[in-house]
């Protein structure tokens, strides 16, 4: 568990998340899709916070933003796609995804995947440390 996962695995799951986003870009996308690439992103996220990958906190917030867009047009009018937007937020995502499966030992990446499922079963609306409030001049 100290070594980073096989070669093999790494491709296999790069390939797959890289599929998912293809399809959801091309507008041939369900809510699995989405699914599937918000897991990722959480999953990335919790990685970069034990220390492997340094994605400024203001991209994910941003793949938040995309993916809540996404699903509320998809809950809406059943067409599940990404915004032009969405494509090069969650491209960064899942190059730093790649990069982490690539270098983290297998128990990080383990570790990540419990904490999305601890999430999951929460009540927390993100796993996101708060977007910073904008500070306000006050007037003299």
């Amino acid at each position: 568990m100290l070594l980073p996962l096989p070669d093999s695995a790494v491709r296999t799951q790069s390939l797959k998340f890289h599929a998912c986003l293809a399809t959801v870009c091309c507008g041939f996308g369900s809510a699995d899709h989405l699914v599937e690439l918000a897991s990722v992103m959480y999953i990335a996220y919790f990685l970069q916070r034990a220390g492997y990958g340094a994605l400024p906190l203001e991209r994910f917030h941003e793949a938040e933003d995309v993916m809540e867009t996404a699903n509320r047009r998809g809950a809406q009018t059943d067409t599940w796609l990404l915004d032009d937007d969405g494509y090069p937020v969650f491209g960064a995502l899942l190059t730093l995804h790649d990069r982490q499966l690539a270098t983290a030992p297998a128990h990080a990446v383990v570790a990540a995947e419990g904490e999305l499922m601890r999430f999951i079963d929460g009540a927390a609306p993100s796993p996101l440390p708060p977007r910073p409030v904008e500070s306000q001049a006050t007037p003299a």
